[in-house]
């Protein structure tokens, strides 16, 4: 039991910090890159009718960095903003995720559940299993591109498995070390290890990607 509340205080402990990352990034970087984003488009507006083409297309690349970066950061926040979601468990906690990103990010995302029974991580894995759902649906969404995905957790034996698929473009594994990929899939696999499980990707052009 005292090992328990252990583990329970490290994990209240790690959700705190994270809450305090969020409300950081969204209070410094995020609101710079805005405030970054809107001076491009008032220098794009002024130089509409200088003639000077190639500062208009260097704008147009710079807004869209820009503009990706905003949108980083943002999914940033509310991943973590999610981790710190007020007592909900984790269940309800990843309904609530999986809603809000089908409707920002207009891919749907299905959640299913093998067996009516609860289930309970320790905070530590929770928070873990959180955030590699959380990748694994921003590679969907990057990278698929996907009309559809779906998030699954089943039973075997004492274990839990969780799947992330969906019916994008897949790719090859030589392709991921290309688009920068392997950065996200070795993180995720080390998220999954480091809480005593094990990940594994399944994908090949044509058939979409499956994370277990």
């Amino acid at each position: 039991r005292l090992r328990e509340h252990e583990e329970r205080l490290k994990g209240l402990a790690a959700l705190e910090e994270r809450g305090r990352i969020a409300q950081e990034l969204h209070d410094s970087l995020a609101q710079e890159i805005a405030l970054l984003h809107l001076k491009i488009m008032e220098a794009d507006q002024a130089l509409t009718n200088s003639g000077a083409l190639e500062a208009r297309e260097t704008l147009k690349e710079m807004r869209k960095i820009a503009e990706g970066a905003y949108e980083d950061v943002r999914q940033a926040i509310f991943g973590l903003r999610t981790m710190v979601s007020k007592g909900l468990g984790l269940i309800p906690t990843l309904t609530e995720y999986l809603h809000d990103f089908s409707e920002l990010r207009k891919i749907p995302v299905d959640f299913k559940i093998d067996g009516a029974e609860v289930i309970r991580f320790s905070p530590q894995v929770e928070i873990q299993l959180i955030r590699i759902i959380h990748e694994a649906l921003t590679n969907v969404f990057k990278h698929a591109p996907a009309a559809r995905s779906e998030v699954r957790f089943e039973r075997e034996g004492d274990f839990s498995k969780v799947t992330i698929e969906d019916n994008g473009k897949g790719f090859l594994m030589q392709e991921a070390v290309r688009n920068g990929l392997h950065f996200g899939l070795h993180t995720m696999r080390e998220r999954a290890e480091g809480v005593g499980g094990k990940l594994t990707v399944d994908t090949a052009p044509g058939r979409g990607t499956r994370v277990i």
